[in-house]
């Protein structure tokens, strides 16, 4: 583990929101391209849910993932946190339904997988998201780093529905 001064403890706490209502202390800066929350250590970029972890357990086992209990990237609670494998790693993202879905034909909230609501350019690389879901997360979590509150699931299915008729509508399809 980096050792951390002060500042950079401070720098870090400062980052992290309150719990939610499934005790996800949610990381309230940037995330990075991937979804998970990032914060520079001397001078490098780092995730958070894994500094979370190692300055929690005071350790960064070698070949060692920082892996959720949760399934939520932007969460820095280290005890939705814990240690596994690269295999351990694969096997918690197949047991998710989180792995590419290059072939799939709807998204995990039932919305169709076709133009217009695709995110775009991600077909190049093999996989596809599911747009009213993407900008529903977005959504989300913009909302939280601004302090409201936390979005039900309900509220997330609504959310998403609205956007995949929006999306569909305006494509006329």
């Amino acid at each position: 583990m980096s050792k951390s001064s002060p500042e950079w403890l401070d720098r870090f706490l400062a980052k992290v929101g309150p719990p939610d209502e499934n005790g996800c202390t949610l990381w309230l800066a940037s995330p990075h391209s991937g979804g998970y929350g990032q914060f520079k250590v001397n001078g490098k970029c780092k995730t958070a849910h894994v500094l979370a972890l190692e300055l929690a357990t005071g350790e960064h086992p070698a070949g060692l993932f920082a892996l959720h209990t949760c399934d939520v990237k932007m969460c820095v609670n280290p005890d939705h946190l814990y240690w596994g494998t690269p295999t351990q790693n694969m096997a918690d993202m197949v047991s998710r339904n989180r792995q590419r879905k290059s072939t799939a034909r709807v998204c995990e909230r039932g919305h169709r997988l076709v133009k217009p609501n695709l995110v775009p350019g991600r077909d190049a690389r093999g996989w596809r998201m599911c747009l009213a879901c993407h900008r529903t997360r977005c959504a989300r979590d913009h909302a939280i780093r601004k302090g409201r509150e936390a979005w039900s699931e309900e509220r997330m299915q609504y959310t998403a529905d609205q956007k995949f008729q929006q999306i569909m509508e305006s494509a006329n399809v």
